[in-house]
């Protein structure tokens, strides 16, 4: 959770860690307690990149820039390269968090 303009941002990791499908939903609150209005999934697989169980993730704001930053595990892809336990195999990422002029969160673009 963190607070941005007036409002609270509450981020959560939705799925099975070991599913491809893996993601980050997004909701907003006026007050702390909620109640929170689920928005939509920030972070998310991208198929065609290859970008698989995005999660279990931490936002971030760098002192010297301010700039939000998201870090998660995803699959380490191809997924042919491990016999066995796919999705445990992860690599570290981390991007930007952008906030639209909206005041909300936008997805992470992979």
């Amino acid at each position: 959770m963190l607070k941005q303009g007036g409002l609270y941002h509450f981020t959560w990791s939705c799925d099975d860690t070991g599913s491809e499908d893996y993601h980050v939903n997004y909701g907003t609150a006026e007050q702390l307690y909620g109640p929170i209005t689920y928005r939509y999934p920030i972070l998310s697989k991208n198929v065609e990149k290859g970008m698989l169980g995005t999660g279990h993730h931490c936002i971030f704001n760098e002192n010297e820039t301010g700039q939000y930053r998201i870090a998660y595990h995803r699959f380490v892809t191809p997924l042919s390269r491990f016999s066995s336990g796919k999705g445990y195999h992860r690599e570290i990422c981390m991007d930007p968090l952008l906030f639209g002029k909206d005041g909300l969160i936008q997805p992470v673009i992979l």
